[in-house]
């Protein structure tokens, strides 16, 4: 008898807790719901800004604090506009892959809003061939309208490719951007062949960076002749005569490499248009696999 009513307690016992487990899991199923997680652009790359929206609920979209996280962790600028919240982020170069993003209010009083977002490697320089000028534009703020491109003087990339600043240039056809073109005029009062080895700095770089396959390399003289560069070279006094040609004989360098998605067309030239240190242009001009 004794141990029968021990048994009814316990059964009792259990039942409040699953009673009160109900009760909690009921209460969280009549949580109201935040809207569905939006995003600026279909494609999301490396280097780009990009900006998430998610509509609030009625009456809950004033005083009522709302917070923006991520897994990997990332940096929210954030603003609530006409009911809707608005987060600004900034996708690292060196990110790639998922990222999981969640809206949440700071009370946990509302069923949060989540998306998972896809990162690729942009085809060059923060852009995927075929975006159009809205959209290159929030990519690369700097940019402003110079006759037929878009042009800027843009702060290095690429991490391992350290200090230059550069001008780039971005063409567009039928609003779809079909060609982007970096100018780094390079100042030194180096021996010259510091501006060869610069340059394979570059070409390695640049390889390494968006998975290049070299297809030709060469020297091309000024009258016209032309034989293979060897980029790969570790002679110094090889690349001494090379910037010889260069700046004294108006020599030219030109690599051709492609990818999946880009071709590369990396030169180095000498630099006529100015005086002192800038001896010596890089020029890399990317072009997209079916513009040949």
């Amino acid at each position: 008898m004794k141990n029968l009513k021990l048994l009814l307690f316990f059964f009792s016992l259990s039942a409040m807790l699953v009673t009160a487990s109900c009760s909690k899991e009921e209460a969280n199923n009549e949580k109201v719901e935040l809207g569905e997680i939006k995003f600026d652009r279909e494609r999301i790359g490396t280097g780009q800004y990009v900006t998430a929206s998610c509509q609030l609920p009625k009456d809950n979209s004033g005083d009522k604090g709302y917070e923006w996280t991520s897994q990997p962790i990332l940096s929210f600028t954030t603003e609530i506009k006409n009911g809707v919240s608005y987060a600004k982020f900034f996708i690292p170069y060196e990110t790639t892959g998922t990222i999981e993003i969640e809206l949440n209010d700071k009370y946990n009083s509302l069923k949060p809003a989540k998306a998972e977002i896809n990162v690729e490697k942009t085809d060059v320089n923060n852009s995927f061939w075929g975006d159009n000028l809205e959209l290159t534009l929030k990519n690369r703020p700097e940019l402003v309208e110079l006759e037929t491109v878009y042009c800027g003087k843009m702060i290095e990339y690429i991490k391992n490719y350290t200090g230059d600043s550069y001008w780039g240039y971005y063409s567009f056809d039928d609003n779809k951007l079909v060609e982007v073109s970096e100018i780094r005029n390079i100042n030194s009062s180096k021996e010259d062949f510091w501006y060869i080895n610069k340059f394979n700095l570059l070409i390695r770089t640049k390889l390494r960076y968006y998975g290049f396959t070299v297809d030709k390399a060469e020297l091309i003289n000024k009258d016209g002749s032309n034989e293979d560069y060897q980029h790969e070279s570790t002679d110094n006094n090889y690349f001494t005569e090379i910037a010889s040609e260069l700046i004294n004989n108006g020599a030219e360098i030109h690599i051709h490499a492609h990818n999946e998605s880009t071709n590369l067309l990396l030169s180095a030239l000498p630099n006529t248009s100015t005086s002192g240190t800038d001896k010596i242009s890089y020029i890399s001009k990317y072009t997209p696999r079916d513009k040949q």
